[in-house]
Order: C-alpha cells, then structure tokens, then sequence
C-alpha cells in the first residue's frame, strides 16, 4: 500500500483551491480536499507520492492560465508549499530536503541592460525550477512561458547565444522534457535537478532564457554558496534594481 503524508492547509488555502473546483481533471484529488479534517485553525489531507506529484502538475496548470495577478501569486505558493512535501518522499540521493541546506546567492541580470538585476537568495535544496519561478516574480512577468538553464562547459564572461548553445549544459522546463514538439531539446529536467547537484561555484557565470520566442535572456552570477540561513522563505528576492520591462511590446498582447 503507498505511503500517505498528512499535508496541513489553512483556511485560506484551502478556500482558494475549493474555488477551482470545475478545473480538477482529477475530481479524487478535489473531493480529499474538500473533506480534508479542520484541526484548530488549519485543515489536514492525506496524499500518496502519487497524488502530490499529480497535484503539482494541476497546480502548474492553474499558475499558468490564472490571469489575475494576486491569485497567481497564491496558488504560486501552495504549488512550493506541496513541492516540499514531495521530498518526504526523496529516494536518498540527495543530503538536503527543498528547504534546508544552504543558501547561495545569485545575481540575475537582464541581458542587454545591466542597470536591470535581482539578486535572489536559494537554498541548496531547492531546484532551478524554483529559481525560474522566482525570476518570473522577480520581473514582473505575468504569462508563463518556457525556459532553459545553460552552464557552459568552459568558463565565460558574457553572452553569447551561439556558443552557449552549442558548448552548455542545458535544464530545462519539465514540459520540454515531456513533449518536446517544436522546442526538442536534450536538456535535463529542471524541476528535478536540485542547486547542490550544479557543484556551483563564487563568481561562476551561467545562463537562462525565458519564452523561445521572444528570448530573454539573463546573465546569472553566484555570488555566494555557503550562505546561513534565517527563518524567512526561500527562495526570495534580496534586492532589486532597476524597473522591470513590459513582457511584451503591446501590454495587452
């Protein structure tokens, strides 16, 4: 029998996700919601590894076709809230749960303008998937699109699309993994690929792109890999400069 996890929501979690109720494709995953236990002032489920992962998969489904930006932001977070769980069930391979470990510090700067930059705190737990959904946050960007990571097999000192794609390792969206269709890649999964499994180092320069189509691209510095933690959330935004560009062109595109 598969191993069951209780998951507490609080209130308003739970609320929110009752609200989507018509876009389960699994109706069994909504009515363990439904009837989850209220103990004190948070609500209790019970998931197998199974059903975490098919609600992770719904909930990014829900990320990205909310078009309300406060909503987006919520259902963001209770997708990281049960990505957590989901290393209840780590097979071992890996010394740090998603939330533990710890923290590097990178600097995302926006190609092509480097008056526009984040610097972003991540736990070594976490995945790079984790870190794209913080840049996404990071610029402002609204509508979800693909992305890759490239870290060059040689050291490089500025951006050059060619040769990145030619001599890099690339991880990218889950989605390209699972139905490659017109972006085929090689690339990694980036959803399971954990920080302390990319042996990063200070000073260390790679790459990411978001959207295939329009390309933004974005020069990442480590700028620290042995970081303590505090009891805030990981991963965040420790500083900002610069405002962020319109995703597109035509702000009603």
């Amino acid at each position: 029998m598969d191993e069951n996890i209780a998951i507490s929501l609080s209130k308003e979690q739970r609320d929110l996700l009752l609200k989507f109720e018509p876009y389960f494709a699994n109706h069994e995953l909504f009515r363990l919601i439904s009837i989850a236990v209220k103990k004190g002032k948070s609500y209790e489920i019970f998931f197998t590894e199974e059903q975490i992962n098919e609600f992770l998969e719904q909930m990014a489904g829900l990320c990205n076709n909310e078009a309300d930006e406060e909503t987006q932001y919520k259902l963001d977070d209770i997708y990281d809230y049960f990505e957590q769980y989901s290393d209840t069930f780590d097979d071992g391979s890996s010394e740090h749960s998603s939330n533990t470990g710890a923290v590097f510090i990178l600097k995302v700067v926006l190609a092509g303008s480097k008056k526009i930059w984040r610097k972003i705190a991540i736990r070594e737990g976490q995945t790079l998937h984790n870190l794209h959904d913080m840049i996404f946050h990071a610029f402002d960007r609204y509508d979800e699109h693909m992305y890759s990571f490239f870290f060059p097999y040689s050291i490089q000192k500025k951006l050059n699309v060619r040769k990145i794609h030619q001599s890099s390792e690339e991880y990218t969206h889950p989605y390209v993994c699972e139905d490659p269709g017109p972006f085929s890649s090689e690339g990694k999964d980036a959803s399971k690929t954990k920080i302390e499994s990319l042996n990063l180092i200070e000073e260390q320069l790679f790459f990411y792109v978001f959207d295939f189509g329009d390309e933004w691209w974005h020069e990442i510095t480590v700028e620290k890999t042995n970081g303590k933690a505090d009891d805030g959330k990981y991963p965040r935004v420790t500083v900002r400069k610069g405002g962020s560009p319109e995703q597109y062109d035509h702000p009603d595109e």
